[in-house]
């Protein structure tokens, strides 16, 4: 068992106990207009910063082309102008943001360091770095964040700022704007979802891209479900709960398969039973998917060179105001983080003589798919997932494999 956010193991000589102590409320609500919003969420920014700010080892931010760490290297250059920031960067243009991360950097006059990150790297560095997880963990992108974390230790710098949950209190994911739409979606009969747009879908070539078109369409309509969390778990499935038959072997499937993974959504069914849809699904993100998913990859890749990684979004102030606003203020159904995207650029502007530039921020990926296609990272799955060595495991079907 995992200690749910917001509890603590309680010892004496009774035993074990475990007792929460904070939870997020989203039912108290603010009277607040749009500008009143914008103005104090970049205030209590500021204040964010400079909390994280506090140490006695050198400081620097993580950096790349969004709104949310170009925020929070403005705020943290007023206290300390000049302190480094850092950035990955990619030859593969589709998923690069090292140009546009030394363009701020320079703006506003950080000492900037970055990483170019290969697949060379990539394949000598991602089974030494499944050894150091504490559980199963899927997310490659941390093992790009593990090599950057080594060239931070060597530079001398021991805290950096990042953006990480961001997107999970101020919606910067498209899952809920896709929830909020899978209700209108499934006003079409079941007869057109299923055995004619699902199926159609499902034919599209993978592509290439950061976030591929063919990836958001399968995602969306392989989560078709009655129950909207339960469709809102499936935007997080890689590999599908009624695909496991096909995927163990039956030994492991008498073992586990009774564990429904949906259940880490579903334990929660009941707080948010009174919510909006919005803030109910953002809860879900801020207790499950923020801690469990973001923070873990981040946090043992960081503390693998002894770098500690500070999160200035995540804030107590900032949360609790951002989840008091209305869901009106706060959400907007056809567009992502509408207070950042107002509020940021308004109170962090550019230095004078840096205008701003139109770049459109998808998220920190690593290219794996374009590499398993095209080179050395191909032929290492192949052999790591060889039909000899899967079967040795007794626990998945090589042929499914």
């Amino acid at each position: 068992s995992k200690l749910k956010p917001g509890h603590f193991i309680y010892a004496d000589r009774d035993g074990l106990s475990v007792r929460e102590y904070y939870d997020l409320d989203f039912q108290q609500k603010l009277d607040i207009d749009a500008r009143e919003a914008d103005d104090q969420m970049a205030g209590l920014l500021r204040t964010a910063v400079r909390r994280q700010m506090l140490s006695d080892v050198p400081v620097g931010v993580l950096l790349s082309g969004g709104l949310d760490s170009r925020a929070i290297l403005a705020a943290a250059s007023e206290i300390n102008p000049g302190l480094p920031s850092f950035t990955i960067g990619f030859s593969e243009t589709l998923f690069d943001e090292g140009t546009e991360a030394a363009y701020w950097a320079s703006a506003f006059g950080s000492a900037h360091n970055e990483l170019l990150f290969g697949e060379d790297d990539f394949c000598r560095r991602i089974l030494r770095r499944q050894k150091h997880q504490d559980e199963p963990y899927g997310l490659w992108c941390e093992v790009a964040m593990e090599a950057l974390a080594q060239k931070i230790h060597e530079t001398g710098t021991k805290v950096v700022l990042s953006g990480e949950g961001g997107d999970e209190i101020f919606l910067g994911y498209p899952t809920i704007h896709a929830a909020n739409f899978a209700r209108l979606y499934r006003l079409l009969p079941d007869l057109i979802r299923r055995r004619l747009i699902q199926p159609v879908v499902n034919a599209l070539p993978a592509g290439k891209g950061r976030l591929p078109f063919s990836f958001i369409a399968q995602s969306f309509v392989n989560s078709d479900h009655l129950d909207i969390v339960r469709t809102f778990f499936g935007f997080k499935e890689v590999v599908r709960y009624e695909d496991w038959p096909r995927l163990l072997t039956p030994e492991a499937l008498a073992l586990i398969g009774d564990i429904y993974p949906a259940i880490s959504f579903f334990q929660y069914k009941d707080k948010i039973s009174d919510l909006h849809l919005v803030d109910g699904l953002s809860y879900l993100d801020a207790k499950v998917f923020l801690p469990g998913c973001s923070f873990v990859g981040n946090d043992n890749a960081y503390m693998a060179h002894s770098v500690e990684s500070r999160v200035p979004m995540t804030d107590n102030d900032l949360v609790e105001f951002a989840i008091s606003l209305p869901v009106s203020t706060r959400f907007s159904p056809t567009k992502l983080k509408v207070i950042p995207r107002r509020a940021l650029p308004r109170h962090f502007p550019p230095p004078y003589g840096k205008g701003q530039r139109q770049y459109h921020k998808a998220g920190f990926e690593v290219p794996t798919q374009v590499w398993l296609q095209n080179g050395k990272f191909g032929a290492l799955l192949k052999r790591i997932l060889s039909p000899e060595r899967i079967a040795r495991t007794g626990f998945f079907q090589p042929t499914a494999i």
